[in-house]
């Protein structure tokens, strides 16, 4: 296969090619290529390759054609469940046509009274016995990790060949390096590794250094020398991507979603938020929505959104690395991310594999400064791009058709503020709060652009003015759910709030009036008597200056003695 790649008998693009020859020439490697430039065929290819390679030369080969079991000969690692499922349907065909064992391998919470070694579907499994017959594992670290506690494993992964970790930037972001270095000490040292990634940030030195012997490092972002150094940090991009900033103020800034996303109606869209919350309450619409819990349905909604040309996905950062859904015409950031090395992962969601494709940064007056940031820092150009049909009538409009949901059903109402709130949680965590701090942020128009009829208490505004907050005439207590046995559970939940909160109420009234009366009982009689002494006093003494008394009866009364 390597002579076939060096006369270009094989139709590959240059992250395939490059990446291909040097695993199967037995060298460990560390690529960075652009986001959908190709990099999960890069070594699924020499992965598949090598198996077969390694069994033919093996005398046991035509008593066993297929890779014996209990014996893995490659895992790959990857750092989210959605990625795992990817992976997973792109080996299902070599797997199934080559006759090696597949397994997936990935973080699952059973529901009460479930099996909990059920099928994922695609060959993902938590059954122990599963993992440990196959020939390829495709998992998270965290899953393996606790597998690795069962001796079957252990010995299962003593055949290792190959080692490949994906995305892993992504593994030094999310903190679980650890795991992966755990995983390197009970895999063979004789091993061929790859790391795959669109960036490579410095963190990724300590990972390279203990997993890799004497690693190539391939630039694959257009340099005409593709083998080299990688410059630290650096992030590489699609040629064929635009990037485009639209500027709206923020009570405008969801009628300017609606109105770009119906001015593209033949668009296939992906729309970034920054939380979970707000993907929710936008989903109650008829679009798909995808965000770290709705585990169980996320999958369907992934293949549902791949099969319909026309269509708009919201989700979180969950979906932002590797996953591959082809034809993503506009990827639209309503938010912007946590780390500004995301923006360019959520934007390569889009121009995968030589395709053209946009991007659009949605963002309020005061966030220009977000702007300049991502040309400094990230090396990413936006264009400005105007949204000629987002109008102030028409965002109030839309916030009176909001009101009028969450005025009418409590479920709404709930997704609005909860999705409010967590918006200002992750608007804190965002790692250019010097460019974009909260105290510059719209408050009061984001507040009106989520449609709230209160403004919430948060920690985060004592201090702060909402005065031009246009506060609505309801009472939020009174909005009842549309569900009926979902308002009785209410219903009864808030009369147990008030029955306590007026025995508390009653407690502190009587235990006051106690108080108050020891206070009396103790103080005021000592009080009463000490005047009345001295207005005796006083008037003794003025009888005794008008000739009224004389010395000795004076002595008598004043001191109640009698002088001899």
């Amino acid at each position: 296969m390597t002579t076939d790649l060096d006369n270009e008998a094989i139709s590959l693009i240059e992250p395939q090619r490059v990446a291909i020859k040097n695993i199967l020439t037995h060298k460990d490697v560390v690529v960075q290529s652009p986001t959908g430039s190709g990099k999960t065929l890069a070594y699924l290819i020499p992965l598949f390759t090598l198996l077969l390679r390694i069994k033919k030369l093996s005398h046991l080969y035509l008593i066993f054609p297929t890779w014996p079991k209990n014996e893995t000969g490659a895992v790959v690692l990857v750092p989210t469940r959605e990625l795992a499922y990817q992976v997973s349907k792109v080996c299902q065909p070599f797997a199934d046509t080559l006759n090696i064992t597949l397994s997936t391998c990935i973080g699952h919470k059973s529901k009460k009274n479930s099996n909990p070694v059920e099928d994922l579907g695609y060959g993902m499994t938590n059954n122990l016995e599963v993992v440990v017959s196959g020939s390829v594992v495709v998992a998270t670290p965290g899953r393996l990790q606790i597998l690795l506690k069962s001796e079957g494993v252990k010995k299962a992964l003593k055949s290792l060949e190959l080692l490949i970790v994906d995305e892993t930037d992504r593994f030094v972001e999310m903190g679980i390096t650890a795991s992966v270095s755990e995983i390197m000490g009970f895999v063979p040292k004789q091993r061929r590794t790859g790391l795959f990634s669109a960036t490579q940030p410095k963190e990724m030195d300590d990972v390279i250094s203990f997993c890799l012997r004497n690693p190539v490092f391939i630039n694959l972002s257009g340099e005409t020398d593709p083998v080299k150094n990688l410059s630290e940090g650096k992030l590489t991009t699609p040629s064929s991507l635009q990037n485009y900033v639209a500027v709206v103020n923020g009570e405008e800034k969801l009628c300017g979603l609606l109105e770009f996303v119906r001015a593209n109606p033949d668009a296939k869209m992906l729309i970034f938020f920054s939380t979970c919350r707000c993907v929710m309450m936008l989903g109650k619409r008829k679009v798909f929505s995808i965000h770290g819990k709705n585990r169980h349905g996320k999958n369907s909604e992934l293949d549902k959104f791949r099969e319909t040309a026309k269509s708009v996905l919201l989700c979180t950062d969950v979906l932002s690395r590797g996953i591959d859904i082809p034809d993503i015409d506009w990827v639209v950031h309503f938010d912007i991310p946590k780390c500004s090395s995301w923006f360019v992962h959520r934007s390569g969601r889009s121009a995968r594999n030589g395709r053209t494709g946009k991007s659009l940064l949605l963002m309020s007056p005061e966030q220009t400064g977000y702007v300049q940031f991502l040309e400094n820092y990230e090396k990413v150009k936006l264009n400005k791009l105007n949204i000629s049909t987002c109008t102030a009538a028409k965002a109030d409009c839309l916030r009176n058709k909001l009101i009028k949901l969450a005025s009418s059903d409590r479920d709404f109402l709930e997704l609005g503020t909860g999705a409010f709130v967590s918006f200002i949680s992750s608007y804190l965590r965002h790692d250019c709060n010097v460019v974009c701090p909260l105290d510059d942020l719209d408050v009061v128009g984001y507040a009106h652009a989520y449609g709230l009829l209160r403004i919430p208490f948060m920690k985060e505004f004592k201090g702060k003015d909402f005065s031009s907050f246009k506060s609505v005439d309801i009472q939020t207590s009174s909005i009842p759910f549309k569900k009926a046995e979902k308002e009785k559970k209410r219903q009864i939940e808030l009369a147990k709030r008030l029955e306590e909160r007026a025995l508390r109420k009653s407690s502190k009234t009587v235990h006051s009036d106690k108080k108050t009366a020891v206070g009396k009982k103790r103080k005021h009689p000592k009080e009463e008597k000490s005047w009345e002494d001295m207005a005796s006093d006083i008037a003794l003494l003025k009888k005794f200056k008008r000739g009224r008394l004389s010395k000795k009866e004076l002595n008598e009364k004043f001191y109640k003695v009698e002088i001899l």
